[in-house]
């Protein structure tokens, strides 16, 4: 009915690969329900200034040997572009997302760029229970409940709720407060981890 299963249903996946609207109630009653995140980009956003530092380079050693300063002279060159660019423009990215009675809004603005879309509630194909296994403040580790509102694309999956107590009806209770299908098969929860970062 629902089509292959995909691999991350299969195996726990990891808590940060999802997107999320967790907020102070565990029950909401009203939309919509949103959240907003912001952090550091990775640190591969530097590739891109190192192929731009070869690429100059090389240019420079054939097509006008006599103005290639060496190396190290355009490598020194491009560490303090990058420096001065990190303190004038640090490479931050901000992510939305706001669930509504018909659609899905993910908004997000980087280091790429400014990226917006909208995913009608009607390719949804219902609510999820979600369990999560990972590790408190003091490395203990902690199992907590909650559901999800699953699309066929795993990056479209929104977490709508995780709590370490268990509560009865919370697929339900979702289900009817976006209008859409409970669904309790097994194989269709979503079980995720997180490992400690040490």
């Amino acid at each position: 009915m629902f089509g292959k299963v995909s691999r991350y249903d299969e195996h726990p996946a990891r808590r940060s690969a999802y997107y999320d609207v967790i907020g102070r109630s565990a029950t909401p009653h009203a939309l919509p329900l949103s959240a907003e995140r912001s952090g550091s980009a990775h640190w591969r956003i530097v590739i891109p200034l190192f192929l731009i530092f070869f690429g100059v380079t090389w240019a420079s050693l054939h097509l006008a040997p006599q103005m290639f300063l060496g190396w190290l002279t355009h490598g020194i060159c491009f560490i303090l572009l990058g420096i001065i660019l990190y303190r004038l423009c640090p490479p931050h990215w901000v992510e939305r997302v706001e669930v509504t009675s018909e659609e899905v809004h993910f908004e997000r603005l980087g280091v790429t760029g400014y990226r917006i879309e909208c995913v009608p509630l009607a390719q949804y194909r219902g609510i999820i229970p979600v369990t999560h296994q990972g590790m408190d403040d003091t490395g203990s580790p902690i199992k907590e409940y909650g559901v999800a509102l699953r699309h066929a694309d795993p990056t479209k999956t929104v977490i709508l709720a995780l709590s370490p107590i268990q509560h009865d009806g919370l697929v339900e209770h979702y289900a009817e407060l976006l209008t859409v299908k409970p669904i309790y098969e097994e194989k269709f929860s979503l079980r995720l981890k997180t490992k400690r970062i040490s």
